[in-house]
């Protein structure tokens, strides 16, 4: 005779049964699971990171922003997000507020081939030599990329190139104070001085200095054709006769 408990007794085995069905699945499947929600995460990552720097290289920086702060609430605080947030810093020109974002990088992931290339980047900017060195060391024991290298490489060059000025000397005599700014290593210095009745050009270097003599018949033209030669000019004159002529340059060269 089937009675109510019968009824009931059977439903409750079945369920029983049921949910060790269940357990079992996911406990064979568990790995499979956290497979795929990594492979979620790693092309959320890819693709995130991809639109950040794509917004970045468009100047688009505040949707940079925007687009970072999502990443940095789905994914949390990790080397990527550090990386990303220096190189806006450093769109922005607040160098310190980079520094610190691409060295907390490095605190969580020390081998990080982005962060150690940016810290190689930022103090040769910087102009500190060594800690350029140092993390350019560490960038070169992890990869062998040579395109990577030659960019940082060209990078690095460029930054020295446009720290070093023409100095050119109008009107001073070598030992003028202004001179004692400039390191003679770095830049060149250049004086030009006016000879009466000199009837050829005279170049000769004395202490660290170009020195370039010329008739008065000669001395604006030279002064010209020097300045317009030599980049990232920086012109030191006391000759106030000289200045419409510099005035009237200006415009075709960097000074």
């Amino acid at each position: 005779m089937i009675t109510l408990n019968k009824i009931r007794e059977l439903i409750l085995n079945q369920d029983k049964e049921l949910e060790n069905m269940i357990t079992k699945y996911v406990l064979q499947n568990r790995g499979h699971f956290c497979e795929e929600q990594n492979n979620d995460i790693t092309l959320y990552k890819e693709h995130t990171l991809s639109k950040i720097d794509e917004l970045i290289s468009q100047n688009l920086i505040e949707q940079a922003k925007s687009l970072l702060n999502a990443y940095k609430d789905k994914i949390g605080y990790d080397a990527n997000f550090y990386s990303i947030s220096g190189i806006i810093n450093l769109n922005e020109g607040m160098l310190d507020e980079a520094y610190d974002s691409f060295l907390k990088g490095l605190e969580i992931d020390n081998e990080n081939i982005d962060l150690l290339y940016n810290m190689t980047y930022i103090n040769a900017l910087l102009k500190n030599t060594k800690n350029t060195l140092y993390y350019k060391d560490r960038l070169l024991q992890l990869t062998n990329d040579a395109d990577l290298i030659n960019e940082l490489d060209e990078l690095i060059t460029g930054l020295q190139a446009s720290n070093n000025y023409s100095i050119i000397m109008i009107g001073l005599e070598n030992d003028a104070e202004a001179l004692h700014a400039f390191d003679k290593e770095t830049h060149h210095i250049i004086h030009i001085r006016e000879k009466e009745d000199l009837e050829s050009e005279n170049k000769y270097s004395e202490n660290g200095i170009t020195i370039y003599e010329v008739s008065n018949t000669k001395y604006d033209e030279t002064i010209e054709t020097i300045i317009k030669k030599h980049k990232n000019c920086v012109v030191l004159c006391s000759d106030l006769n000289k200045l419409q002529l510099l005035e009237k340059i200006k415009e075709s060269v960097t000074l």
